[in-house]
């Protein structure tokens, strides 16, 4: 929350000439909030001036140093400034045009893709549509939670569960069709049945009498957009000590991301 101070100085001027005389001026509001709904503030000014016709001039002073204003305006439902609004619209045009170049060129009518974490998937799906083709997104990661990144925009979408496609409706996704597929890669749970009972007994041969799994859901540097590299680093280091402290434990690390594992770990 932004709190703008306006001090309502003493600079009443008096224009006919005359001395200023003592003014009483109060104010109901001392602190301007300034919300993410832009709703405003009313400010009332109380005053007296001795009696007499007298035209009265008020200063309205801000804070005393350089700040940015920036116009915003109602954008899909949100209030962003003028300049992110414009950034959005060119990108979905550039985005637009290379597609619909590109899907007329080669005569393409269907785009099937599973990436729908970004903004372009929606100018994709506009751009195969206008060259009377059928736009589709598969899902292959679990979606469990209501996720405005997750939004998506297509003809045909694939989803794990109706739980997920639930999910979908909730955070006003647009499809047409939805149809459910249940979890398309069950065949790996069988592909790697072997070599996961090696390793359980390789970690038996060797004193282990309890197993811990620990899934790493990888991590970002900006802790705003995921779990942040701070809080992988304490639980990898919780459950690395608690391995030390325990010699019947046995312990599996996987990363989603091991190509980068040194690094999110410093």
């Amino acid at each position: 929350m932004i709190k703008k101070f306006i001090i309502i100085l003493s600079s009443i001027m008096i224009l006919s000439g005359q001395s200023p005389p003592e003014i009483f001026v109060n104010g109901e509001e001392r602190d301007i909030k300034i919300r993410p709904n832009i709703s405003g503030t009313e400010v009332v000014l109380l005053g007296a001036t001795p009696a007499g016709q007298r035209e009265i001039i008020i200063e309205v002073v801000g804070p005393r140093r350089n700040i940015t204003l920036q116009e915003k305006r109602r954008f899909l439902g949100l209030w962003l400034g003028l300049g992110k609004i414009n950034y959005l619209i060119n990108t979905y045009q550039s985005n637009y045009l290379h597609w619909r170049s590109l899907f007329k060129k080669y005569n393409t009518k269907v785009h099937f893709s599973w990436y729908k974490f970004d903004k372009s998937h929606i100018a994709i799906a506009d751009a195969i549509k206008s060259v009377g083709g059928v736009s589709v997104l598969w899902q292959i990661a679990l979606n469990a939670i209501q996720e405005t990144m997750c939004k998506t925009d297509t003809d045909i979408l694939f989803s794990y569960s109706s739980h997920c496609a639930n999910i979908d409706k909730k955070i006003d996704s647009s499809f047409k069709f939805n149809i459910i597929t249940g979890y398309p890669k069950d065949y790996a749970i069988k592909a790697s049945f072997k070599s996961a009972l090696e390793l359980r007994n390789l970690l038996y041969s060797n004193g282990a009498k309890n197993i811990v799994s620990v899934l790493d859901e990888n991590s970002l540097a900006d802790s705003r957009w995921h779990t942040g590299h701070k809080l992988q680093r304490e639980n990898y280091s919780y459950i690395l000590e608690s391995l030390l402290k325990n010699e019947d434990m046995g312990l599996i690390f996987k990363p989603k991301r091991f190509i980068d594992l040194k690094e999110r770990l410093g």
